[in-house]
């Protein structure tokens, strides 16, 4: 319980930065590695961060719509297949495809806390009308405190709850499933980057970008393959 704490402690803190900064910090590319190199196995968290990146890329925060909170999927997600896999002895590709599947659909429900703490900010709104007729600054200050505390608080619970939950649940799973199904997910595990590689596709709207792309994917892997030995 204490490490998952200190998991939910340090993904609140990252996710901050879709309400503040916005450094690109907390994109699950970014923040699985982070989460997996505090956590001792960068290696798992990069796999997680990128896949839950693909997998929610077209989903982008343009006007006034919020997208599924991809980032508290990316924390959660990182954090069970990491602990889970250091209990049995590793984060195995069938553990880390089982946890993506499990996951990933936890960013629709971050989707309904961003849009319940949007609400909760409008009705600071007329707060902060009062404090800038009274030319009070520090009143502001305190407000937007308030909200940023608000927000912590809520991402912190969240990771909380789905990781202990999701810890047991996919544990418990994980161990009972058939030696065919662990197969059926080992190979899903290469099959989950190619649907992200899909979704991501469906952003490109600019002409010729396409086979600029699969021109691009292809020398990638004849580097990997000829010259990264």
């Amino acid at each position: 319980m204490t490490t998952i704490l200190e998991v939910a402690l340090l993904g609140g803190f990252l996710c901050l930065d879709r309400v503040t900064l916005q450094t690109m910090i907390s994109r699950p590319v970014m923040l699985g590695p982070l989460i997996g190199l505090f956590l001792g196995d960068p290696q798992t968290g990069i796999v997680i961060g990128a896949n839950m990146e693909l997998l929610w890329i077209d989903r982008v925060p343009v006007g006034a719509y919020t997208p599924p909170n991809d980032s508290i999927a990316a924390v959660v997600a990182a954090g069970i297949a990491i602990l889970v896999g250091k209990s049995l002895g590793g984060a195995t590709p069938a553990l880390i495809a089982l946890t993506v599947l499990i996951v990933a659909p936890i960013a629709l429900v971050g989707q309904w806390v961003d849009r319940a703490l949007a609400k909760s900010n409008d009705r600071l709104a007329d707060d902060f009308e009062t404090c800038i007729e009274a030319g009070d600054l520090s009143c502001l200050s305190r407000l937007q405190m308030r909200a940023l505390a608000a927000h912590f608080l809520a991402v912190f619970a969240f990771i909380v709850i789905f990781m202990a939950a999701g810890l047991w649940i996919i544990e418990a799973l994980y161990i009972r499933l058939s030696p065919a199904i662990l197969r059926g997910l080992s190979r899903a595990y290469c099959l989950i980057p190619a649907v992200g590689v899909a979704v991501a596709l469906t952003t490109i709207k600019v002409r010729g970008a396409i086979p600029l792309f699969a021109g691009t994917l292809v020398i990638a892997v004849l580097v990997r393959e000829y010259l990264v030995r």
